[in-house]
């Protein structure tokens, strides 16, 4: 009998440290779920942060495609395209080739009201092989992409649609992109609303 309480002691003892083990492995595994918590917070900041910064340096950027610039003196043969067919006088602070098999050139302006001044003129280029582009980062290039791709297929169905940053009218509605839910969402009735993004 002695040895069969003996054994039922050894038997609790050993469950009760178990038990113990469990509980350090539980706080152990909640603190590593809270760090990890924590780091990711911080990650997703500073991704933000580095988004914001890559978006300032390009802000004066615009892409040029199908232009045919490939001389030796980019920056002139954009100041020249951007004189003769757009139809703006501006010093360009820098011009890189990017893609020669693409002709792709990227083009920095400078400043921001010259850049929105092109952009608004863009237009006299609609019939030529020649595009001009706002510089996107990698994140606003994908969104860009998926609304295009969207605002395609509604084309596709004889539904009105068209393209702005980050949003689409379409149907006569404005949808803005939402970039937590990672799709378009029709904005509300009340203009000050609107979410920004």
């Amino acid at each position: 009998m002695n040895e069969v309480k003996n054994m039922f002691k050894t038997l609790m003892g050993e469950i009760a440290e178990m038990k113990r083990d469990q509980r350090a492995y539980q706080t152990e595994v909640t603190t590593l779920r809270e760090e990890n918590q924590r780091l990711t917070e911080r990650l997703e900041r500073v991704e933000q942060h580095l988004e914001k910064l890559e978006k300032a340096e390009r802000r004066n950027n615009i892409v040029i495609k199908g232009g045919k610039l490939q001389g030796s003196e980019i920056t002139a043969e954009v100041e020249e395209l951007l004189k003769n067919k757009v139809g703006t006088q501006t010093k360009t602070q820098d011009a890189r080739l990017v893609s020669e098999k693409y002709d792709i050139v990227v083009a920095k302006i400078e400043n921001w009201d010259t850049k929105r001044a092109i952009m608004k003129q863009k237009n006299k280029l609609k019939g030529s092989k020649t595009f001009i582009e706002d510089d996107y980062t990698k994140q606003e290039s994908e969104i860009q992409k998926k609304i295009r791709g969207i605002a395609a297929a509604e084309k596709g169905k004889g539904v009105e649609a068209k393209v702005g940053y980050k949003k689409m009218i379409w149907a006569g509605e404005v949808w803005y992109w939402d970039t937590k839910l990672d799709k378009l969402v029709k904005a509300p009735s009340h203009p000050k609303e609107n979410p920004k993004n």
